[in-house]
């Protein structure tokens, strides 16, 4: 809308038209063409808004500058909202975490192609992670494959990964365990790597029973 009305200051210089009605063209239109078919055809809207004086002028001022007119066309401007407590923001006004889980959401609904992420938890909060990012995963696994390198045991578990791939590291030797959650062996590295060992798994649930 911004770059139309420059357009239209632009070119109506000279015409003495106020730019309070170049805004209500800019708010009713898209593009030059739809304003020369409006001031053509004399449409109601047109009618409001400008003289018969101003219509005759901006008639003789689009055929100086006809093809640049009607073949102008605004780009198109992305804006993305994130909803926090309730409330819309822009995403220029988000944290580092909730910009990271606004454009993590579009990635994950966009498209059927697998996608692979390193590390998608990186500067979200594990809440967030939970309300957003597992919810979407669940809901569009089914459509595309998943595959993420990650720390986070909510995003393996929560997100019922279907094939978890662990990997092994000594010196220059490699090796690794895969199978899904429901293999015991996945179940006791995902409890030792990514929940600090079966010993600080059961005493951060003890104390989350308590807190509860």
């Amino acid at each position: 809308k911004e770059s139309f009305f420059n357009f239209l200051d632009n070119i109506t210089k000279g015409l003495r038209i106020q730019k309070t009605k170049l805004k209500k063209i800019v708010e009713q239109l898209n593009n030059g063409f739809e304003l020369f078919l409006a001031l053509e055809r004399r449409d109601n809207a047109m009618v409001d808004i400008f003289t018969e004086t101003e219509i005759i002028n901006l008639n003789e001022r689009i055929k100086e500058y006809l093809f640049p007119f009607l073949t102008f066309q605004a780009e198109d401007d992305l804006i993305i909202k994130y909803k926090s407590n309730d409330l819309f923001k822009n995403i220029e006004e988000l944290s580092i975490g909730q910009r990271a889980a606004a454009l993590l959401s579009i990635i994950l609904v966009e498209g059927n192609k697998p996608i692979i992420i390193d590390q998608p938890e990186d500067d979200i909060d594990n809440n967030t992670i939970y309300q957003g990012i597992i919810s979407t995963l669940l809901q569009s696994k089914n459509k595309r494959q998943f595959i993420f390198a990650t720390h986070n045991s909510n995003i393996v578990v929560l997100g019922d990964s279907d094939n978890v791939i662990v990997c092994y590291s000594e010196k220059d030797k490699f090796s690794y365990e895969n199978g899904s959650i429901d293999k015991k062996i996945i179940q006791s590295e995902i409890i030792k790597i990514m929940e600090g060992g079966e010993e600080a798994f059961s005493k951060r649930k003890i104390i989350y029973k308590l807190w509860s």
